[in-house]
């Protein structure tokens, strides 16, 4: 009797859909077909790894009408994201009450800013996140809840036996979910830079926290598909998939990237399955393409000129379940620099125990050799943790710049700075997420330590603010979309917030600014400053100006995702009040005998400009190319792309014509209306190499990292430029020998600035000599006898 064996999910628990136990089986009464699938009762023997949630995951579920379990795994997060509208981030950087650590890589960005890839490692998910990795909008509403091939590292293992009897593990990754109850419906925004914003789904319209200020809305394209249109904070409006998958992002202006996945059809040697992102594509044609492995992970890109940028994964790993934690570990650039990641080293950690998934700990630059340098490895950033994972430290190369994080405790934490001064910061918690009250500055030369204070609404929206000089400063906004409408500066410590309302008097040396706003985006349509109304009018509002007849600078055919006409700006207004304070608002007296500076725009379709009118009346003209037309090979192709600027032509008729371009949308050649071409040249970084103008080149030089080392005039002469492994310019020197050294402190200030001549002896020294807050406090020059 010929023995068989097969693989199957096993009756039983499930996990966010996929089946928690795998079983193999001894097939010996009936022959071995694709369709047979015994039975429980048949098995030969199971094997599973039972229905239990990674580390760092909550579960929760419910059973089929079978009685199986169903089993679901959500992330835990037991803080909010820190509020966008916070600048309280420091060093590289980390930010003190969350304890996470965020390191941005861009790895491409064209010169219109259409296309760009950035990764963001977010310590809280212990992974980078980009377009690839994350953007996805979920819907958690129903009762399944399929596997997304977004997902995090958090991996759960199933086993079984292959026909030879070995036992075989193969892991999973779970859909990052929001936190809560998974009985509660709800949805998650997880945007590319590994931002998490929950939607409550109670009332079956997506409603987020009070100080979120993403709105979202479900909607069906042509074809009746659901969609979710969000409208983000950025001005910008994204459309998920009902898979979660990202379909587009369109800017107010009306500029839409497209995103783009693998199917079925799509070759395995591009996408080894469906539902991957495999192209980003802007308005104009120009696309960044992505390939992956065979276990769905990213491993190049490649940009508009065709240059690949390749990822690398660890492939072995005991701090993660299956075997490997698939983290990128390297990424080469076209020009052969690479940049390094580093996890859990042992004195960065803060834990014998090393953390899963692990933890960013270091960066390093890895500089190609070339002609005149060998290759070399730069530690470029260190990050260091607690044993609870939360950012103790961060600095660049050789411990400069430096930021430590201690004394951590529930409400309060403390930094110390390079220069080794001491900042406790108080915080609150508002909606999940932690605000900062107060933060102390130290003792400096001349004043004596103080602190700076802020208080919130309900909403997270800062209502005032106390400086380190007792400057209250207060607020007042539209609490509907979370917008200021009122602010009031100069302030005495002492004073209340009631100044923010309307026509209240001001005390003396205090001044008010009030905003109104576009009634579908955070765009300024009326601002009142002291002494001046700023109008702003965008096509399909109303135009003050003209009997509030609707403004139409664009084609009627130029709408945004929504169906409204693009956000562009038609007409800017300024007018002379005679409100010295600002205390009248948006209702201040003008000055009759000043005149009003006006300027106005025209647009195409694209939300491209086609005119701009300056305030004396004098109109540019902009045109643009209206094909795609290219001769050559990438990545050296030359021509130009759809949308490129073709000329622009001044008021007196003087047109500069810009006639090659490369794939990326650098200009490579121009003619000016004196009929003189200027060339440029760009390495593969698009880095500018030589900018020739009437037959005269200047040239430029640059080190591995992008840091400029030397220009070089049309005469042959020369500036020369030198940096520390922090990437701080430490000395510059021309091509007769004359040098300037910089000496800085651990902070980067500058402390002292010799000039030397050609013999090299000293001609001239000037020293700074700064307190414990930077500041300067003395300055002294010396020059030779």
């Amino acid at each position: 009797m010929n023995t068989y064996y097969g693989d199957f999910g096993c009756p039983g628990p499930t996990i966010n859909g996929q089946a928690n136990r795998r079983c193999s089986y001894l097939l010996s009464t009936y022959p071995l077909e694709p369709s047979a699938k015994p039975t429980l009762a048949t098995m030969w023997s199971a094997y599973y790894a039972g229905s239990k949630c990674p580390d760092g995951f909550k579960g929760g579920g419910s059973s089929d009408s079978n009685g199986n379990s169903i089993s679901y795994c959500e992330l835990v997060k037991t803080k909010l994201d820190p509020p966008s509208k916070g600048c309280h981030w420091i060093g590289d950087p980390i930010e003190p009450t969350s304890g996470i650590t965020q390191e941005a890589e861009l790895d491409y960005r064209a010169p219109n800013g259409l296309l760009k890839f950035v990764r963001t490692y977010r310590s809280d998910i212990s992974q980078f996140t980009s377009a690839v990795s994350s953007s996805g909008f979920f819907d958690y509403t129903s009762a399944s809840l399929a596997p997304m091939g977004r997902c995090v590292n958090g991996q759960y293992n199933t086993m079984r036996k292959d026909a030879s009897g070995n036992t075989i593990k193969a892991s999973h990754c779970f859909p990052l979910m929001p936190t809560g109850s998974v009985a509660t419906p709800h949805a998650l925004l997880w945007d590319e830079t590994g931002r998490q914003i929950d939607f409550n789904m109670s009332s079956g319209t997506p409603v987020p926290n009070t100080d979120v200020h993403d709105r979202a809305v479900k909607t069906t394209d042509t074809s009746g598909n659901v969609q979710w249109r969000l409208t983000r904070e950025d001005n910008t409006i994204e459309l998920y998939a009902a898979n979660g998958a990202l379909l587009s992002r369109t800017t107010a202006d009306g500029k839409t990237v497209a995103y783009s996945y693998s199917t079925a059809s799509t070759p395995a040697a591009i996408a080894p399955a469906s539902g991957l992102l495999i192209a980003q594509t802007d308005p104009f044609g120009r696309t960044l393409g992505f390939r992956y492995n065979s276990a769905g992970l990213m491993t190049q890109m490649t940009d508009p000129a065709g240059q690949a940028y390749t990822y690398t994964y660890d492939t072995t790993s005991t701090e993660c379940a299956g075997g490997t934690c698939n983290r990128v570990v390297q990424v080469q650039f076209p020009d052969q620099y690479a940049r390094e990641y580093l996890y859990n080293e042992s004195s960065l950690i803060g834990t014998t125990t090393p953390p899963s998934p692990p933890l960013l700990t270091g960066i390093n630059e890895v500089w190609p050799a070339t002609s005149s340098s060998t290759g070399q490895t730069v530690r470029a950033s260190t990050f260091g943790y607690d044993s609870d994972g939360l950012s103790t430290l961060t600095q660049r190369a050789g411990g400069l710049d430096q930021y430590t994080v201690t004394g951590r405790s529930s409400g309060s934490v403390t930094v110390t700075d390079p220069l080794g001064a001491q900042r406790t910061t108080t915080y609150q918690t508002l909606s999940g997420a932690t605000y900062p009250s107060r933060k102390s500055q130290p003792a400096g030369s001349g004043c004596s330590a103080s602190t700076t204070s802020w208080s919130y609404d309900a909403h997270g929206n800062v209502a005032s603010t106390l400086d380190v000089n007792a400057n209250r400063t207060c607020y007042a906004y539209d609490l509907s979309r979370n917008l200021e409408t009122t602010r009031v500066e100069g302030l005495s410590n002492t004073a209340a917030c009631t100044y923010t309302a309307t026509g209240a008097t001001l005390p003396a040396s205090s001044r008010k600014v009030s905003t109104q706003w576009h009634p579908d985006w955070r765009l300024e349509t009326k601002r009142a400053d002291p002494g001046k109304i700023t109008t702003s009018v965008y096509n399909g509002q109303a135009d003050p100006f003209n009997a509030n007849a609707t403004a139409n600078c664009a084609p009627s055919t130029a709408l945004l995702p929504d169906g409204k006409p693009i956000a562009v700006l038609c007409k800017q207004v300024e007018q002379a009040t005679t409100d010295t304070d600002g205390s009248q608002g948006l209702s201040a007296s003008l000055q009759s005998a000043v005149p009003n500076r006006v300027r106005s725009w025209t647009y195409d379709a694209y939300g491209q400009v086609l005119t701009e009118t300056d305030p004396l009346n004098n109109t540019t003209i902009y045109a643009y190319y209206s094909d795609t037309s290219f001769t050559g090979t990438d990545p050296n192709a030359v021509g130009h792309t759809l949308g490129d600027l073709q000329s622009v032509t001044n008021a007196k008729g003087q047109m500069t014509r810009y006639t090659q371009y490369d794939k990326h949308g650098n200009v490579l050649e121009s003619v000016d209306a004196n009929g003189v071409t200027t060339t440029n040249t760009y390495d593969s970084r698009q880095r500018l190499l030589s900018a020739s103008v009437g037959g005269q080149s200047t040239s430029y030089a640059y080190d591995a990292t992008g840091q400029l080392l030397k220009v070089t005039a049309p005469d042959g002469s020369w500036l020369s430029y030198e940096y520390d492994a922090a990437h701080r310019r430490t000395a510059v020197t021309d091509g007769a020998g004359n040098r300037i050294e910089y000496a800085l402190d651990k902070a980067g200030n500058r402390t002292s600035q010799s000039v030397k001549d050609p013999s090299g002896a000293l001609a001239r020294q000037v020293t700074w000599v700064l307190d414990s807050l930077g500041r300067l406090q003395k300055l002294k020059v010396s020059n030779a006898q």
